[in-house]
């Protein structure tokens, strides 16, 4: 990961959809310099556009409605565990999932999950590349933090194959 341009990294600042895309792209080696995106907001030439290109050609990112990237909006943590555990299925970085579905009940609101999300943080939170709050919530509508994002990219790169 790099700082913020400033010199400083901001761990407490938001992440955008394309920041996180770009992360995790380029830290689990998917990019593809020639893949091409279809989702109308995603141009050629845009810093990001190799990382979310490749993801969208890989299946880990679906674009949200109206076939868009939405790049800059903050990423939530729900996406953001959609979006890492897609990717580390494709880089072949998880391995079984068996009995990943119990490990979502124990978090106080999980009743608040989205339904698209709950396969993948269960599976991620059995991995260990994924956690809740201290008081035991998830948090998934919360946007998430440049701090949480660079956990979740280093605890995916060092998963036991």
């Amino acid at each position: 990961m790099q700082g913020s341009g400033d010199g400083s990294f901001q761990p407490d600042r938001t992440v955008t959809r394309a920041e996180f895309v770009q992360m995790l792209m380029k830290g689990l080696g998917l990019i593809d310099g020639s893949a091409a995106s279809t989702l109308s907001d995603v141009k050629e030439g845009a810093w990001y556009y190799a990382a979310a290109a490749s993801a969208q050609t890989l299946g880990i990112v679906q674009g949200r409605s109206g076939g868009k990237f939405d790049a800059a909006a903050p990423i939530t943590r729900e996406e953001m565990a959609v979006l890492a555990y897609r990717a580390a299925q494709k880089a072949g970085a998880l391995a079984s999932t068996d009995g990943a579905a119990s490990q979502i009940g124990s978090f106080i609101d999980q009743a608040s999950i989205s339904s698209f999300a709950v396969q993948a943080i269960a599976v991620m939170r059995q991995a260990g590349v994924i956690d809740g709050m201290s008081d035991g919530r998830f948090q998934p509508k919360s946007t998430a933090t440049r701090a949480e994002s660079a956990a979740i990219i280093q605890r995916l790169l060092f998963l036991p194959q």
